[in-house]
């Protein structure tokens, strides 16, 4: 029942995409996202996705910017410097060779790579040093395909996020024929001619709709120690080849946010809305890996190969910076991901590839930032809304630092250690604010999470390791707090805070006021109160009184003017006021007692 749905939402996608508007940017045209451009409500995939083909998964946001903009003089989007501090990369001297294996021909590939590293202070990296190769795909330098001017942008948007990620890293460009439309397997030959020239991690930022013989073209993928990165498409919740492969480590798409005030300094919410979505869902034809069936949840949802693995920055609207056509635009799409994450792997440099490291990152979970915010679809569980641990739109998480995502053979996993630093003993008075700091620092300098029990009532644990807040009770509570950074490490102290409440205090004697004779009213007066010494704030209490006759109550005398009766004539009245307040000890003062005349 469950892939009969998922067969049906395919179809309807594939449907709705083939009535998508297409705008190509030739020359002298950009998608640029001007930073005074107002954001239209769609976004512009590079490629036509038509049937018996594969498409890129590049997009722009809104064909207005297409259409009217001119390319922009200077960036606006993300840069190297953003993806690496979103994603906490190190810097690296790695020479790994990462292969882009994409259709057609972009002639102006390797001047817009040399263009866009200039622009950000990266070293040359092209034909002449070695650092930069483009072959067909068969593996010569010529004849190259012919030209196409929407896989020319995702050709140019490949390159430059691989050398954003990791600048030192060589680059190998191979070029299919065509995308497939041939009815040949080219962009498969593509990636299988990438590995028989010694690429061990490939990135691959196209893909096509499942069928039912996918498994006939599985083996242009499986090369011994090679990373497969694919993007899983841009259409929102279903399911795309080769992404789905067990073998292939699959990218979703997240929307990515400066945010200053989170530890991390960014935020993340899963790609989903009018500029697309982020691709995810249930395998129709690849059975689920072992590694995906340990999750509870997935496995109650799918019982077959689930995307998605990991993801990263994907959406058009937060987009990120490319140079073609002569001057810069902004790209986005699921296709930015792939030479992301392909980079990264590049960096820790090889390791098993294959099953392996897309299995690596379920066992190190903790080294991703979760993202719990957003959907791509509507299919009512995991495998499209956003969540806690795995979730469809983005897998485990977006990379934080590299730890999660493998590591080579020689290269040895730190351990990360959290520590906490106990704040003490805490005192404090109720009714009054408090701001008390448990300072924790993680080794791998990851960021943390907090978590406390037994405070006291009326204070908040903050995201900062700060406990505020107005206590509300008086009493001794012992505070456990416990900081957990996202390598999983964790501490925690544990400490007394001690509520007291404020007494209150008169400054002046209670007096009866008034002629003290029988028949006649008579008024109590108090000086004002104050809060205890120490700190001596006026307050505004809540005040009871009762009056007295030598000593004893009288029954219903309770408000602050008093008519004497005639029997109390040689009698001695006195009264109490009893003032107190919310978080404040009540505090009684009783006047002299006065004779009343005869």
């Amino acid at each position: 029942m469950r892939r009969t749905a998922v067969i049906a939402f395919a179809a309807i996608t594939l449907l709705s995409t083939l009535a998508a508007p297409v705008v190509v940017a030739g020359p002298g045209a950009s998608g640029a996202r001007a930073a005074a451009a107002p954001a239209t409500a769609t976004s512009v995939p590079l490629c036509p996705r038509l049937p018996g083909r594969k498409w890129c998964l590049a997009m722009q946001p809104g064909p207005t910017r297409l259409t009217t903009r001119s390319a922009l003089a200077v960036p606006y989007g993300f840069g190297p410097a953003d993806l690496r501090a979103a994603y906490r990369v190190p810097a690296t001297t790695s020479t790994s060779t990462i292969a882009i294996v994409d259709a057609y021909d972009e002639p102006d590939a390797e001047a817009n790579l040399t263009a866009y590293r200039e622009q950000y202070g990266l070293a040359p990296c092209t034909s002449a040093n070695g650092c930069f190769r483009k072959v067909n795909q068969g593996g010569d330098a010529a004849p190259l395909p012919a030209y196409n001017s929407g896989w020319a942008g995702e050709i140019n948007l490949d390159l430059q996020m691989a050398s954003a990620i990791c600048p030192s890293c060589h680059l190998l460009l191979v070029e299919a024929d065509d995308d497939d439309s041939s009815g040949a397997p080219n962009l498969e030959l593509a990636v299988q001619k990438a590995a028989a020239l010694g690429a061990r991690f490939i990135s691959l930022s196209w893909g096509g709709a499942e069928f039912a013989g996918q498994s006939d073209l599985d083996g242009y993928l499986a090369a011994a120690g090679v990373t497969y990165v694919a993007a899983s498409g841009d259409n929102g919740y279903g399911t795309g080849w080769p992404a789905v492969l067990s073998n292939v480590i699959s990218v979703g798409g997240t929307a990515l946010y400066r945010d200053t005030s989170t530890a991390r300094g960014w935020r993340e919410s899963v790609w989903g809305g009018s500029y697309g979505a982020t691709g995810s869902g249930c395998s129709l034809y690849e059975t689920q890996p072992t590694w995906q069936a340990g999750i509870t949840a997935l496995r109650a949802a799918c019982s077959a190969r689930a995307t998605n693995d990991v993801a990263v920055v994907a959406d058009p609207a937060t987009g990120v910076a490319v140079y073609v056509n002569g001057g810069w635009s902004v790209y986005g799409g699921t296709s930015a991901g792939a030479p992301i994450i392909a980079a990264m792997e590049a960096i820790n440099g090889p390791g098993p590839g294959g099953t392996a490291a897309v299995a690596y990152p379920y066992a190190h979970a903790g080294a991703f930032n979760d993202v719990t915010s957003g959907s791509n679809g509507s299919c009512g569980n995991l495998l499209c809304q956003g969540g806690a641990g795995w979730d469809g739109p983005t897998g485990v998480g977006t990379p934080n630092g590299l730890l999660g995502l493998g590591q080579g053979a020689s290269t040895p996993v730190p351990r990360s250690t959290v520590t906490v630093h106990s704040p003490g003993s805490v005192t404090g008075f109720a009714g009054t604010a408090a701001n008390v700091r448990v300072p924790a620092t993680s080794s791998q300098r990851l960021p943390i999470r907090y978590s406390a029990t037994g405070v006291p009532p009326g204070i908040t644990l903050r995201s900062t390791g700060y406990l505020t807040g107005v206590p509300r009770s008086a009493g001794r509570y012992r505070v456990t707090v416990t900081a957990r950074d996202s390598s999983g490490a964790a501490a925690g102290t544990a400490f007394y805070w001690t509520v007291r409440r404020h007494r209150v205090v008169t400054s002046a004697t209670p007096r009866v006021h008034g002629v003290l004779k029988p028949g006649h009213r008579v008024r109590a007066t108090w000086g004002t109160f104050r809060r205890d010494t120490a700190h001596g704030a006026h307050v505004s209490v809540r005040w009871r009184i009762r009056w007295y006759v030598d000593g004893h109550a009288i029954g219903r005398a309770t408000h602050r003017t008093f008519v004497i009766p005639r029997s109390y004539r040689g009698h001695r009245i006195s009264f109490s006021v009893t003032a107190t307040r919310s978080y404040y000890a009540g505090y009684t003062r009783h006047a002299h007692r006065v004779r009343v005349h005869r």
